[in-house]
């Protein structure tokens, strides 16, 4: 974090404003308005001449095909040779032409020409000792709010800035691409579309910053001419975005889904209007395209007004994320609408242009540092979360092992209290010979082998008979055993199935029918069977103490049940209240 706030004043150090009036040079200028972009150099009217504004900021709100004229005069008042250059503080200006009486000099984003610094619109003059010089400047700006400010700057301050300018964007758009790079990643591992509107945030941003900065014009495509269209097209989009990614971020659209709805209809509707205004930009429309204009601006400012209301709001929800947003971009949103009013001459001031780039950097490493924490918490959560299931599946393993090894004890005391004495006895026969008695103790043992092998898993549930081997195993357990009340219903469920979970449930119906009796303290239960066209559904019912299913996990033994039965395809479904009983209910499909 100290680094982005390092990189943060480096680019506000950088980025910084140098307007100010070159003091070895006196000037005086003058300016005016030609609406309809009727007159030429030769037929400027002489009357209509008005002096620049002290702040020498010209805004002109929305027009269509207007041309400003500017009429400047320069005097050295020193003794020495001066160089400097007349500058124009908005690199978005269609076309600048300096009329000078031994040449003409042309710039902009309508021509073709490559401009001498990154930093400004400039053209460079050389007055030598005392000397006067004059000329006159066309300004033009078609179909677009036009505005400007002007300055005399020092040609070496202007090499210092546009060298400065260069490094910044660049190393701008370098770690924006890096953020972009890092976040589609984390988009197709997470699939979560924060991420995704991030990175079409980032590539916004960077259509913008070369664009709206003469970056691109001055160093990638200096023959490209609608970079113009192109920044105020990439702002408006770039609005739509972020209101998407704040949105998403704060979850707006779970904890207020009705302000959300407002705002998602809001953004298509901006949307619609934006792709339509180009149709009308290419068929020259320039009404309904000044209309389309209004019609955004004015959408993207109430939209944002009511999603801050609304990120505020969600304070309540959503602290942490609600006030990371708010932190992130308050800057580019007093921005973005500082210039929205100004353009609308709802204020007039002046705001430096190169900020613009602090702003995008400033939000672009915060916002992109809070993805990326957010993201490294998740892993470690999910970490966490990975190493509690190995620890409790390492807890399964033991209890499983614990119970195979009480299932083998209780075998083995089985055996050797039952058919080990009554081995011993059939011995003592033997050896007294008497075999008579040898044979019915025989027979004796073999029926109580039948009935322990019976007990542990029943000949009769080989052969599909589910119900069956349930009644006679309960049966077998009330008589050595004190157990609740048991009931046992089939509807239309057939004697003989022939399903693979036919095991599982034998076990799970037991397992549910003791955990009645021990932990539920029931006094009966009603173990139902029903068999429908797409699937069977066993339905076990107790009038227990119950337990509340929101607050009380599953133990291992339902959780394991679960889990076995969804094995199948099926559901397990658990319905309990307190002192109101617990229903189970089993669905599993037919082959």
């Amino acid at each position: 974090m100290r680094i982005i706030y390092f990189l943060s004043l480096l680019i506000l150090s950088f980025t910084a404003q140098a307007q100010f009036d070159f003091p070895a040079v006196r000037q005086s200028a003058q300016y005016l308005v030609d609406s309809t972009s009727q007159y030429t150099p030769t037929n400027l009217p002489k009357s209509a001449w008005k002096t620049l504004p002290a702040d020498r900021h010209i805004n002109i709100g929305y027009n269509e095909n207007a041309t400003v004229w500017c009429r400047f005069r320069f005097t050295n008042t020193t003794a020495h040779t001066q160089r400097f250059g007349l500058s124009f503080y908005n690199n978005n200006i269609d076309s600048l032409v300096c009329y000078e009486p031994n040449r003409i000099r042309m710039l902009g984003d309508r021509t073709a020409n490559e401009a001498q610094f990154l930093s400004y619109h400039s053209f460079v003059f050389e007055l030598k000792a005392k000397e006067q010089k004059s000329c006159l400047v066309k300004l033009k700006k078609t179909t677009s709010f036009f505005e400007f400010s002007y300055g005399l700057e020092s040609v070496t301050e202007l090499v210092k800035l546009s060298n400065a300018k260069l490094i910044v964007i660049s190393v701008f758009i370098g770690v924006i691409l890096i953020l972009m790079l890092l976040n589609i990643s984390l988009y197709r591992i997470t699939k979560r579309p924060v991420y995704f509107y991030y990175t079409l945030y980032s590539i916004c941003s960077i259509l913008y910053i070369v664009s709206y900065s003469n970056y691109a014009k001055f160093t990638l495509f200096p023959h490209f001419l609608y970079f113009s269209e192109l920044h105020i097209y990439a702002s408006t989009i770039w609005f739509v975005i972020l209101t998407r990614l704040i949105c998403s971020f704060t979850n707006l659209k779970n904890y207020q889904p009705k302000p959300f709805r407002h705002i998602l209809l809001s953004l298509w509707v901006t949307t619609s209007i934006i792709f339509l205004s180009l149709f009308f930009y290419a068929l020259e429309w320039n009404f309904i395209l000044k209309i389309c204009f209004y019609l955004v601006f004015s959408a993207i400012t109430l939209s944002f007004i009511y999603m801050v209301f609304a990120v505020f709001r969600n304070i309540r929800y959503e602290s942490k994320p609600s006030y990371l947003m708010l932190l992130t971009f308050w800057p580019h949103l007093l921005w973005g609408h500082a210039i929205l009013l100004r353009s609308f001459k709802v204020i007039q001031a002046s705001f430096p242009e190169n900020l613009l780039v602090f702003v995008f950097l400033y939000e672009a490493l915060l916002f992109g540092y809070i993805l990326t924490n957010k993201y490294m918490n998740t892993h470690k959560e999910n970490s966490q979360l990975v190493i509690d299931l190995i620890d409790e599946r390492y807890k399964t393993i033991q209890v499983i092992s614990q119970t195979q090894v009480r299932e083998r004890r209780s075998i083995a005391n089985l055996i050797h209290d039952n058919i080990g004495s009554q081995l011993a006895y059939i011995r003592q026969l033997i050896q007294l010979k008497q075999y008579q008695q040898v044979n019915d103790s025989m027979a004796e043992l073999s029926n109580d082998i039948r009935m322990i092998s019976h007990q542990i898993l029943p000949k009769s549930l080989d052969e599909g008979a589910l119900y069956a081997s349930l009644h006679n195993q309960i049966e077998s357990r009330s008589r050595t055993v004190a157990i609740p009340k048991i009931e046992l219903y089939t509807y239309n469920f057939p004697e003989i199935i022939e399903e693979e979970w036919i095991y599982d449930v034998y076990l799970i119906v037991l397992e549910l029918i003791n955990n009645a009796s021990n932990h539920g303290k029931a006094q009966a239960v009603m173990v139902e069977f029903y068999a429908y066209p797409t699937h069977y559904l066993v339905q076990i019912t107790d009038d227990g103490v119950g337990f509340n299913t929101d607050q009380v996990p599953f133990g291992f033994g339902l959780e394991n049940s679960q889990k076995r039965i969804q094995n199948y395809r099926g559901s397990f479904e658990i319905t309990s209240t307190l002192n109101q009983g617990t229903v189970v209910q089993i669905n599993l499909p037919i082959k």
